[in-house]
């Protein structure tokens, strides 16, 4: 456009110089021009009024005129005779409109730049006024603005609908805001209203009653400052947030009846963390069963050191696997309290979820009374305990050959619905049962008929149907030999417990897991005797219903209802009592005994209440003079974890490997010798291996095998090592590299430590990196007086770095690959930790891993004599 533009302007100006200053000789037609000098002033005019409009706005104009002109000049030799002249006339023209032009520039230019900018300016704003205005009214919130005389400057649809809705007043600008609203309201924002003013941002939450409805809502004011900092407004923002505080308020309730039911079970409870099994928490029934006289000699401590018998590591994790699968876990163990006395009690554990956290709820129930008149009861009774038809419990008797000899009806009932069997006379107990169930079948009752008493928690599935059952065993001995001839056995159907503790839930699993199959009855109420809470347990022993029981005062469940007054002053004066007993009345009139246990608690308004149990007493009264009969039904409720398995790692595979590496050599080989000697080597490879089993079994019950220090010759266990591996893929492609410094006699247990370094050399040759040309396995071993230094090294595939931390974990998989059991490495750390030795890992993926090991010297070289 700007060549357009320079085209037009030189075509005018040639023209105006053609007529203007052509000769009439020439030109006889131009003779009037010449004649009118104004006709030419005006052509001039006009093109200086052209080239002015258009070069105001090019910023180079100057270059651009001067250039022009140049060429104008030249050309007007062409148009006429008066070069001279007309040059130095056109140079004066040329000159005057160039500072003409430049002058206006400098003047007109910064004003229309300015104006440009307002232009620009005043679009924004109105984009982001109305961009505030939408925000503003989008909101739910109430957000308006007063000045100093407490009137509305502006407010948006919400603080309209409000106002509306409470007051039923229209607001306007210019309302005062003192007449629109409450009273109540107006004196409760009135102090914020002058800090504002004076200068302070002010952030409140406000509680107001209107029309019997309790409100809540958070405010916040600001002042707004003029330029000179001088406040003539403030704005106001308010939000609704009663759901919140009454939600609030309502979980505070449910923390304080859950504190106070964790307090008043009859049964010890913990609350342990389920990764370290360390104690957090303990109710007051634990301090009294482990007769200890502060928490602090309880909390931080591991969840089974209380324990006569040691739980094992391996037993520990099978019972957290446990849990996680089945959600609850209980057995029979016997205690030590902190003043060394000893009690038996049933330990149950479920998993508890608070938050993001973990945990466990451990319940420890005192049945020491119930297990010495037990332990009496099946050495004098136990034919007749096995036979009892009255029982609730499946019930059967089986002799040497596993022939069932008597059983209860229900015990028949319990074979068909869970696996389907007819019940026949003198049937075989295992070869009836399904053929994955008759090995362990057959092995249990061998050690009951062995002497030994085992409970188990079975699960089975028949017909889409999941049973679970806890099983107890007990050997019937022979009252003239001393020689356990049968076994009895007890089972009781616990699925719907198992599922129902599945399903527990954060705080309300805890209270559910109290509650659930607690039969004692638990409760809140006023001081003036109006049930607040009532549990399931209350419904059934006192026989109301749950719309029923709240209309009752307090005082018609008593026999005698001065015992409530009695109790309520004891209250009032200790804040707590125990086993109060009293004669209780239930809806139908019938009586019964309860021992009472209570404490008086406060809410954060100043409301007292008294928080209960009742445990119904009756029976334990009776059973006084009854103890040895009653024991005939107790129930068996034993749940030790019969579930451990023995988990071979993946080092197996090392002669499995070999032995398949014979197979692909023997198919392809046609002599007859050769075959020969591959067998032998392959009868070979199998009994290594079934050694390596039965010592991996022997090592899994850690607890029993002893450390056997034994001279180590490393040559020969390397060499033994390598030669068991050889027929692993790619293994004739790796070099091995031995750098042994034997510098004085080492022991150690030869068993453990072949685990360890047939564990790391089979993983070398299992990582190997195929696509490198010089693959390796280094060992180096340096000996000395204390220990051992072990250091294995490859140049295979690594480790990443986030793996490490993690790969000593029981079935951790560092490489999504692997297809072992993922426990080689679990079964080298506690193999390696009865040895007191200490292992350390370092790994490079793409370049190798080193692991190096401390070991001590188990016995020190003797000097000679």
């Amino acid at each position: 456009m700007r060549i357009v533009h320079f085209l037009l302007i030189g075509i005018w100006y040639l023209l105006s110089c053609r007529y203007v200053f052509a000769k009439p000789s020439v030109e006889p037609s131009l003779s009037l021009v010449q004649a009118y000098p104004f006709i030419h002033g005006l052509l001039l005019i006009s093109l200086a009024y052209t080239t002015l409009f258009y070069f105001l706005r090019v910023k180079k104009y100057l270059a651009y005129l001067s250039i022009f002109w140049g060429i104008l000049s030249i050309s007007l030799q062409v148009y006429t005779s008066y070069t001279v002249i007309s040059l130095g006339l056109h140079a004066l023209i040329i000159s005057i409109i160039t500072l003409l032009s430049w002058r206006l520039n400098k003047i007109i230019r910064p004003l229309q730049t300015v104006q440009d900018q307002n232009d620009v300016l005043s679009h924004i704003l109105a984009g982001e006024q109305a961009r505030l205005k939408a925000v503003v009214e989008s909101t739910g919130d109430l957000i308006y603005s007063l000045d100093r005389d407490l009137r509305f400057i502006t407010f948006n649809t919400a603080t309209y609908t409000t106002f509306k809705g409470f007051y039923e007043k229209d607001i306007h600008v210019g309302d005062c805001y003192s007449d629109i609203s409450a009273k109540q309201v107006f004196d409760m924002m009135q102090p914020n209203i002058k800090k504002a003013f004076a200068g302070d941002s002010v952030l409140s939450k406000m509680q107001y009653t209107m029309r019997g409805n309790t409100y809540y809502r958070e405010v916040r004011i600001n002042p707004i400052r003029e330029a000179n900092g001088e406040i003539l407004s403030i704005a106001i923002f308010s939000k609704d947030i009663t759901e919140a505080e009454m939600i609030a308020q309502t979980l505070r309730y449910s923390e304080s009846l859950l504190e106070a039911t964790f307090e008043q079970s009859p049964d010890a409870l913990f609350l342990v963390d389920f990764d370290t099994f360390h104690i957090n928490r303990c109710n007051t029934r634990a301090l009294q069963l482990y007769e200890a006289y502060s928490e602090d000699l309880i909390l931080g401590r591991h969840g089974f050191d209380f324990h006569k018998h040691q739980i094992t590591a391996n037993e520990q994790i099978e019972i957290k696997q446990f849990i996680r699968e089945r959600g609850v876990w209980s057995g029979e163990y016997e205690y030590k309290t902190f003043k060394g006395n000893w009690f038996w009690g049933i330990l149950k554990l479920s998993s508890l979820l608070l938050g993001n956290k973990s945990y466990i709820l451990v319940r420890v129930s005192d049945i020491s009374e119930r297990k010495e008149n037990e332990h009496k009861v099946v050495e004098k009774e136990a034919n007749l305990r096995a036979i009892l038809e009255s029982n609730d419990q499946f019930i059967w008797l089986a002799d040497e050959t596993f022939t069932l000899i008597d059983h209860n009806q229900i015990f028949a009932n319990m074979l068909m619905q869970t696996f389907g069997l007819q019940m026949l006379p003198h049937m075989n107990l295992v070869t009836s049962l399904p053929y994955i169930y008759q090995t362990m079948w057959k092995l249990r009752y061998k050690r009951i008929l062995k002497g030994n008493r085992d409970t188990y928690i079975d699960a089975y599935e028949y017909k889409g149907r999941e049973y679970v059952y806890q099983i107890t065993g007990f050997p019937v001995y022979e009252e003239d030999q001393g020689v356990a001839t049968r076994a009895s056995l007890f089972a009781r159907d616990i699925t719907a417990q198992v599922m129902a503790e599945r399903t527990l839930q954060d705080n309300q699993r805890l209270l559910a897991s109290i509650n659930q199959h607690l039969q004692d009855a638990l409760f809140r109420s006023t001081p003036s005797g109006k049930l607040l809470y009532v549990n399931h347990g209350f419904f059934k022993m006192f026989g109301y219903k749950e719309e029923e029981v709240y209309e009752q005062d307090v005082r018609q469940f008593y026999e005698n209802p001065a015992d409530r007054i009695h109790l309520q002053e004891l209250l009032n004066e200790t804040q707590h009592y125990d086993d109060q007993e009293c004669k209780m009345k239930r809806k139908d009139g019938s009586f019964f005994w309860g021992a009472i246990s209570g404490t008086q608690s406060q809410d954060e308004n100043g409301s007292i209440f008294y928080d209960g149990i009742i445990r119904d007493i009756t029976q334990a009264r009776q059973n006084k003079t009854q103890l040895k009969k009653q024991n005939k039904k107790l129930k068996k409720v034993n749940g030790e974890l019969d579930k451990f398995v023995y988990s071979a790692s993946h080092d197996l595979r090392a002669p499995l490997s070999s032995l398949l590496g014979l197979l692909d050599i023997a198919r392809l080989s046609e002599s007859e010798a050769e075959r020969q000697q591959l067998l032998a080597m392959m009868t070979k490879s199998v009994k290594k291996l079934d050694a390596f089993i039965q010592q991996i079994i022997q090592y899994s019950r850690n607890s029993r095998v002893e450390v056997a220090p034994a001279l180590i010759d490393f040559q020969e266990m390397i060499e033994s090592i390598f030669d068991n591996l050889k027929y692993m893929p790619n293994s004739a492609n790796i070099a091995h590299q031995l750098d042994f410094d034997i510098e004085t006699p080492f022991y150690s247990d030869y068993f453990r430590l072949h685990v360890i370094l047939s564990n790391l050399i089979s993983n070398a040759f299992r990582y190997a990196n195929p696509y490198i040309d010089k693959q390796f396995i280094k060992v180096l071993i340096h000996t000395s007086a204390d220990k051992v230094h072990i250091a294995i090294s490859d140049n295979g595939q690594g480790i990443k770095a986030e793996y490490l931390p993690h790969i000593f974990k029981m079935f951790y998989k560092a490489n999504e690959s692997n297809t072992g059991s993922g426990i080689g490495l679990y079964i080298l750390k506690e193999t390696l930790e009865v040895l007191k030795g200490k292992i350390y890992v370092d790994s490079i993926v793409g370049e190798g891993t080193t692991f190096s090991m401390d070991i001590p010297n188990l016995q020190q070289p003797q000097a000679n004599l």
